[in-house]
């Protein structure tokens, strides 16, 4: 089900482990971030209430470098409850450089894990595991890192591994 009639900015911007999408997802490297603006920012003034339209504005803002619009895009989305904007807003925070909002980075993001978006999953794991911005937890990084496997995403095989390698308890 589509919330307005167009579907460009769908195709242009939606991400493939999104499970909201509506459209096949577009890998990073094929974004043509200025039309994907263009499409998003037009389907956002005509549908401002749907977040995966937000969520997608600031994935392609986002991709054209225009970082601190596409945080704002992914916010409004993320309050509004969108999981896989929750994930990329708390990425967002903790990739601005802002000590300050670190801890609220690391809140999105576990919301949006807990959520089931999968690359909110596989990141948090990663900072679990490797102790980056919060407390290392192998058994906490292995529970993520094996739900995000269930859905799909290759590289959380190689964090279980890679827990599992080092002796965690719970494997």
């Amino acid at each position: 089900h589509i919330d307005y009639p167009e579907v460009v900015p769908h195709r242009l911007a939606s991400l493939g482990v999104d499970p909201q999408r509506v459209a096949p997802g577009v890998i990073w490297v094929k974004i043509d971030g200025k039309a994907a603006v263009d499409a998003c920012k037009t389907a956002v003034e005509k549908s401002p209430d749907v977040p995966r339209l937000r969520y997608q504005l600031g994935r392609a803002l986002d991709k054209f470098d225009d970082h601190a619009a596409a945080r704002a895009a992914f916010e409004i989305a993320a309050k509004r409850g969108y999981p896989r904007a929750q994930g990329a807003f708390g990425t967002s925070l903790l990739e601005s450089g802002d000590e300050n909002r670190k801890a609220e980075g690391i809140t999105w993001l576990r919301s949006a894990a807990e959520a089931g978006d999968t690359i909110a999953q596989y990141d948090l794991a990663d900072h679990l595991h490797e102790g980056t911005l919060i407390s290392r937890d192998l058994r906490e990084a292995r529970r993520l890192a094996m739900l995000a496997a269930a859905q799909g995403l290759p590289e959380a095989h190689q964090t279980i591994a890679e827990i599992a390698e080092e002796g965690d308890s719970s494997t």
